[in-house]
């Protein structure tokens, strides 16, 4: 019975129907003649309905949303203004501008893909006029737009938390020291680079802004940084959950963009829509995936996968890298959000066998996934530099320029493997 829901999921795939709809088919073929029949095919509305009542679910749509206002008000592209003239002095320059963006936005508005537009369409002009190396240029925007589903509030762990019914925010901070940490390790690869081959980032020929002055400039960030404290301080200091900061989020940031006079209601208008088509198609995904959830469970896959593994009494390093291939492999072909909803319900039974926090494979999950974002042949984010420079860079060539930052992930990955307190220390300190 399980082989025959694997082949009929992998033949689904390959059929290139929605991904919503070919797990849902598949959940319901596989209840109909494995578990039950008509009378089965209840639990799977049930199981629908639950998911999306599911109160820690609610935060996605805001999170969307504040990631929204922030496109449409031009409030990022005043956060880049006001950083840029800091680094000019250091190796790297504006590509180290653009980690730190990265970051910032990453903090607020939780998405790769949204992140690497907003950054990319901001940075890529200014960079290519500046005369930088374009594969550098591009590989950059794509790499360091990774950090936007990475850097806590993330998209991709409110689906984890939702989905395997564990805290959204401890899975936030869970993933606090580990984004630091690979956002570290992308400075340290640009400026090593940069000081190796000082192409990569020429200086502009003109004096850097002083540093007081460019210290001063940085004020300009101050609206991201409430934005981030609205989210993970109140989070920290148990004065909000996930969802009710992520309200807060949306509430400050429409009273700053109003007050800057950068908002209106046509573009409220315009990021309601945005955030109510990006959660449907979501949503849809999320229910043909709790479908399959309970079609695989009823015939005991899950199960029959973790004895299996177990009487082969493999190390745990060796099941770990099994489980990271996987995720790699599926994400040269899938987004995210469908790979975390097809696989959770083999690997996280699996993975809580071996005894493993769930805050920490969340946080193993989303880096997994985010080296998918720049990988062929189904990189969005390669695509989306691709855009952007509307075809002058061609896609290759970004993925070879993004494969430095791919090796930085696959180090973090080993760090948090190795060390797994660098994700479970901090939600600690906070029970």
């Amino acid at each position: 019975m399980g082989i025959a829901a694997i082949l009929a999921l992998t033949g689904m795939l390959l059929s290139g129907l929605w991904i919503g709809i070919f797990l849902a088919l598949v959940g319901i073929l596989v209840l109909y003649f494995f578990g039950g029949g008509v009378a089965s095919l209840q639990s799977a509305v049930l199981s629908g309905w639950n998911l999306l009542y599911n109160f820690s679910l609610s935060a996605l749509p805001l999170y969307i949303l504040l990631g929204e206002i922030l496109v449409e008000s031009g409030l990022a592209g005043k956060a880049y203004d006001a950083i840029s003239p800091l680094f000019e002095r250091f190796p790297g320059r504006l590509l180290l501008s653009n980690v730190s963006l990265d970051t910032l936005l990453g903090a607020v508005v939780g998405s790769s893909l949204a992140t690497a537009a907003i950054v990319g369409s901001i940075a890529y002009p200014e960079l290519s006029k500046r005369g930088y190396n374009e594969r550098a240029v591009v590989g950059n925007l794509a790499g360091c737009g990774t950090l936007g589903s990475f850097v806590p509030p993330s998209l991709t762990l409110v689906l984890y938390g939702a989905w395997v019914r564990v805290s959204v925010g401890t899975c936030f901070i869970a993933a606090l020291i580990p984004s630091l940490i690979t956002s570290g390790l992308f400075v340290i690869y640009i400026v090593v680079a940069s000081l190796r081959n000082p192409t990569i980032a020429p200086s502009s020929g003109k004096e850097p802004v002083p540093l007081g002055r460019a210290i001063f400039a940085t004020k300009g960030i101050w609206p991201i940084l409430i934005l981030l404290l609205a989210i993970i301080g109140t989070i920290y200091f148990g004065l909000a959950t996930a969802t009710e900061a992520a309200g807060l989020a949306v509430m400050i940031a429409i009273a700053m963009t109003a007050a800057f006079r950068s908002f209106s209601l046509r573009k409220l208008y315009d990021a309601l829509v945005n955030t109510a088509k990006m959660t449907s198609v979501i949503g849809f995904i999320m229910i043909g995936a709790s479908i399959f959830c309970i079609s695989i469970s009823s015939i005991g896959l899950p199960r029959q996968l973790i004895l299996g593994i177990e009487a082969l009494q493999l190390p745990r390093v060796v099941v770990l890298i099994a489980i990271y291939l996987v995720y790699i492999v599926l994400g040269c072909f899938f987004d995210g959000g469908s790979i975390l909803l097809m696989t959770l319900p083999f690997t996280f039974p699996l993975i809580m066998s071996l005894g493993e926090d769930p805050f920490w494979y969340g946080v193993v999950v989303v880096i997994c996934i985010e080296m998918g974002l720049i990988t062929p042949p189904v990189g969005l984010n390669l695509y989306i530099l691709e855009g952007i420079t509307r075809g002058k860079v061609k896609l290759g060539e970004i993925a070879k320029g993004s494969l430095p930052y791919f090796y930085m992930l696959n180090i973090a990955l080993a760090l948090i493997t190795v060390f797994p307190g660098l994700c479970t220390w901090l939600p600690r300190q906070m029970l």
